[in-house]
């Protein structure tokens, strides 16, 4: 399979930035490229909307993920909130029940076995823990597409654990399997899918 990482944001674009300063699109860049190593080692194939810390466009990020010939979309991103005390990491699709929801729901699990004590955000009100929204990047693409918000850059615990090269990889490692185990059950649900 192909999968295309989108790192969310970039250049003059940092997105949140954390109470010590960590800057959003360098965590996205730096876990994509840790996605996309797992992922190379797994035997699949990987494409970027950015490789580099460089500003794109929405319209940039689809168009670039749309001619890459890719199966799945994973844009990856930190979260920010006004309440410090917010933590934990979401997993976003489109609404309603599309290709992209068993991913998601992979994602999602591989998340909660590696990331030990840190909590997921979910809302399981049609079954499954994805959030939901019409979020461009989940709606605009070719391909089943899923947003990822790592952790919170606002919460000092979150922060923290995102400036850890190990919770990094971990946080990596489930993208990367949950990513390759989602959309092979994907594959062989052919009901009630359609493309997100």
């Amino acid at each position: 399979m192909k999968f295309c990482l989108d790192p969310g944001h970039g250049g003059k674009d940092s997105g949140a930035i954390g109470v010590t300063g960590l800057r959003e699109s360098d965590v996205n860049l730096d876990l994509s490229h840790r996605v996309a190593s797992i992922l190379h080692s797994l035997g699949q194939n990987v494409s970027f909307t950015r490789t580099a810390d460089s500003s794109l466009t929405p319209k940039q990020r689809i168009a670039g993920a749309n001619v890459s010939g890719a199966d799945v979309l994973l844009s990856i991103h930190c979260n920010s909130a006004d309440n410090p005390a917010a933590r934990g990491f979401e997993i976003w699709t489109s609404p309603g029940q599309t290709k992209a929801d068993p991913i998601a729901t992979a994602i999602y699990g591989e998340l909660s076995c590696l990331l030990h004590g840190i909590p997921g955000r979910k809302d399981m009100t049609d079954g499954d823990p994805d959030k939901e929204a019409h979020f461009y990047i989940l709606t605009k693409t070719q391909m089943p597409a899923v947003l990822a918000e790592s952790l919170f850059l606002s919460n000092p615990e979150d922060e923290l654990a995102l400036r850890n090269p190990g919770i990094l990889t971990r946080l990596a490692e489930a993208y990367a399997w949950g990513l390759v185990a989602g959309s092979r059950h994907c594959k062989m649900q052919t009901a009630n899918c359609k493309l997100s």
